[in-house]
Formats: C-alpha cells, structure tokens, sequence
C-alpha cells in the first residue's frame, strides 16, 4: 500500500513540473474596462491577467480599439478575433516574442499618421502570419514599419491574411497571401517600399489605384507568385525578380530608373514596362 501511495504522489509531482511552462507563460484576454482608460493596453484592469509581457500569451478582442500607450508593448504570441482592434500609435513599438500571430481584425501601425516610427515587430525566432484580418501600415516614408529582428528567421504570411498600407517592410517575409501599396492617411503620394530581409512570394504583391509600390529588395517568386502594377507604378530598380508572374492592369505599369533590372526564370511578363534614361 505504501509503495503504491509513493507511486501517485511521484506521478503528481512530474505532472505538476510538466505544467509548470504553461503556468509561468500565462494568458491574458482583453477585456477594456477600466474606467479611467478603458483602451489602453498598459493598463492591468483592462486585462483578464495582467498586462501582457514576453511570456505572456494575448488575446484581443472587442471592445475596440486597444491603443498601445506605450513606448514597449510585448507579447509572447497575439491572437486578434473578428471586430478586434489594435492600434500602435507613433513613437511606440509592438513585439510579438513568440512565432504566432493570429489576426482575424485589424492591427494599425502609426495609427495616429505621426512623423515618430511606429513598428510592429517579431522576435527573433520569425514566424507566421495567420488569420483573415489586415494589418495597415498608416503612415508615409519610414513612419509606419513590419520588421523582425533576425533577418535569418523569416516570418511566413498565411493565404487570407492581407498587408496594405504604405511605410516600409523591412521583414524578411514569405507571402501567401496579399501585400496590397495604398493610400492610409489621406496624402496624394503614398508609396509602400518593401526592403532589406529575403523575400518570397508565393502570393500577390501590387500596387493599387490610390499608392505605388516600390520594390527596393530581389524578390524570388513560386509558380503561384504575382507582382500586380494595378492602376498605379510598381518602381523596380537594381533588383532580381525571379520567377512567377509580372503582370500590368487597368493602366499600371513597371518603371525602372537609371539602375539595372533583372529577370531570372519568369514565367509570365504582361504589361507595361517602362524605362526611363539611363536603364
């Protein structure tokens, strides 16, 4: 009887360390009830456990927007259900520490159109990009940001999920799904640069009737990859475009200027292409 007792206490006790992970991780809900702010993130009261940290799973919900009032917000993965918001305002940084990002509502990056940086950041284990929602880059130049911090760990954006806006994307990025250059604050001259960090595209990538779309990194495509010039220019200079399809439509067109263009294994080129003096 003794032996048999000793036997369950010693299978409670590794099943106790076992969930000890889960424990010290943690979850916390949104829930926006304080009543002093009942939108800010860095406000404990309108959490279900606290405000989130690096460890901490998060989930966001209605109701919106949740305003990231601080200049570091983290999380260690973020889940965003249908009708929930979130909102970096500039100056201040979002970091997902983990490798998921669940969005199935928005998330606003220089929510506020200010000339301080936003960001929204993963950690340096890269990740993935899941969900039905969008993220919006809200402001122009290098004032709105999607980056990761180790560029050798890229982050995998899921078929559904859709990036638009204008700002920059400094990630390293796989894309399944859709990256749309648009106009997000009102200015006549939005333009999206995507940048720095590999990139491959298994998706679209285009401009759009209201932003362009410039293409400051080599882009290496699937045979499902397209890069769309959809009313407005898509720039592409001193770059390798490998493979896919470049297609021009409802009066886009590629513009190369003064820099050297590659095509590597394309497989479809329809469209407008323009050079300018000196390509």
């Amino acid at each position: 009887m003794k032996r048999q007792q000793y036997l369950v206490i010693t299978i409670s006790f590794y099943c106790l360390i076992s969930l000890l992970p889960a424990l010290a991780k943690g979850q916390t809900t949104w829930q926006g009830d304080d009543i002093v702010k009942p939108q800010g993130w860095n406000v404990a009261e309108n959490w279900s456990n606290g405000i989130p940290i690096s460890s901490t799973d998060a989930i966001v919900g209605a109701p919106a927007p949740t305003i990231v009032d601080v200049i570091s917000a983290n999380a260690l993965t973020l889940e965003v259900l249908a009708g929930g918001e979130i909102e970096i305002p500039g100056g201040n940084t979002l970091t997902i520490n983990g490798t998921t990002l669940t969005n199935n509502g928005i998330i606003t990056v220089n929510s506020d159109n200010s000339t301080d940086l936003a960001t929204l950041t993963f950690g340096t284990a890269g990740g993935t990009i899941d969900g039905s929602g969008e993220i919006v880059l809200g402001a122009i130049s290098d004032d709105a940001r999607l980056n990761n911090i180790n560029k050798s760990n890229p982050v995998t954006q899921m078929a559904g999920h859709t990036i638009r806006g204008e700002g920059q994307i400094p990630m390293s990025l796989i894309n399944f799904g859709t990256i749309t250059a648009s106009e997000a604050n009102g200015d006549s001259t939005a333009e999206l640069l995507i940048r720095d960090g590999a990139k491959t595209n298994h998706g679209v990538i285009q401009s759009s009737p209201t932003a362009t779309l410039r293409l400051g990194v080599n882009i290496t495509q699937g045979s499902t990859g397209q890069l769309i010039a959809d009313t407005s220019t898509v720039i592409v200079n001193n770059i390798t475009i490998t493979g896919g399809t470049l297609k021009s439509v409802n009066g886009g067109a590629f513009q190369t200027t003064g820099n050297a263009l590659t095509f590597d294994s394309v497989e479809e080129l329809d469209g407008q292409f323009n050079l300018i003096s000196g390509s």
